[in-house]
């Protein structure tokens, strides 16, 4: 009859938690994969709808006196124009850096500690969402004349020196948030 070998139970505890504590890690690196866009560090289209998508619904009934409000909340939906030459005429490596010098120029739009997000939804499109902002203030934030100023930026491809802008547009409106909850 063969020896049938006892496990030491605080081996087999040790193992398993090493084990699960290199799950979490494995779990951690794969929502960073399919939440954030390689090329700029933002947020992908799925990264950003999983941190909005519990905002935007009306109060629920009673819920005002529980935590729950409706705040001001505007998003510019943004797109850089002639992408495509960018890319036809200099290659999708310049492409890549028009890409990464446009998320670098949008970071500097958004108000740290505000709630703010900036996300890359695809392409050439990005997403800021100014939280306790109402159209008129981020209107009024980049407005200056007739330029939209902080909505261009110059990148160096090869030795020349681009002027990048964006087109897009805003939408505002009221969306319920949890405050103290």
């Amino acid at each position: 009859m063969p020896v049938v070998q006892q496990e030491n139970p605080e081996a087999r505890m040790r193992a398993l938690e090493e084990e699960n504590a290199r799950l979490k890690t494995e779990i951690k690196r794969l929502e960073e994969i399919a939440t954030k866009d390689p090329l700029t560090g933002l947020d992908n289209r799925r990264g950003l709808k999983e941190k909005t998508e519990n905002t935007g619904r009306p109060p629920r009934e009673g819920k005002e006196q529980r935590g729950e409000k409706q705040k001001p909340t505007t998003v510019l939906i943004l797109d850089i124009d002639n992408f495509k030459t960018v890319n036809d005429v200099y290659g999708h490596d310049a492409g890549h850096k028009v890409i990464q010098n446009a998320a670098d120029t949008l970071k500097k739009l958004i108000r740290h500690g505000h709630g703010d997000e900036i996300s890359r939804w695809g392409g050439e499109e990005f997403v800021v969402i100014f939280r306790n902002a109402t159209a008129q203030d981020i209107i009024n934030k980049f407005h200056k004349g007739r330029d939209i100023s902080g909505l261009s930026f110059n990148t160096k491809i090869g030795e020349e020196e681009m002027g990048i802008t964006f087109s897009g547009g805003v939408v505002a409106g009221l969306v319920t948030a949890v405050v103290n909850g």
